[in-house]
């Protein structure tokens, strides 16, 4: 049986998001989505196939990773200077 480095993932909670995508990438995932079926015996659709390697990305992303763990400040707002009033 084939190998894929993207594990399983026809069983996930998902939020709502649209994407748009040039016609090369969109025959990439119709192809990559044949693919998983063939590798996992389970059909996805090309979205799902996004989603999944889109957070497969950025959890093997150690740069990002990092990033993420790292406790933040909170950067203050810096009010606005006031506005002043011209005469005519």
């Amino acid at each position: 049986m084939n190998q894929s480095t993207l594990p399983p993932f026809h069983i996930t909670k998902t939020t709502k998001l649209s994407v748009d995508v040039d016609h090369t990438l969109s025959l990439d995932l119709k192809a990559f989505a044949d693919f998983y079926s063939h590798t996992h015996g389970a059909k996805v659709g090309e979205a799902e196939l996004l989603r999944e390697m889109a957070r497969h990305y950025m959890a093997n992303d150690t740069k990002f990773q990092s990033f993420r763990q790292k406790p933040r400040r909170r950067r203050r707002a810096q009010p606005s200077p006031p506005e002043t009033e011209t005469s005519p």
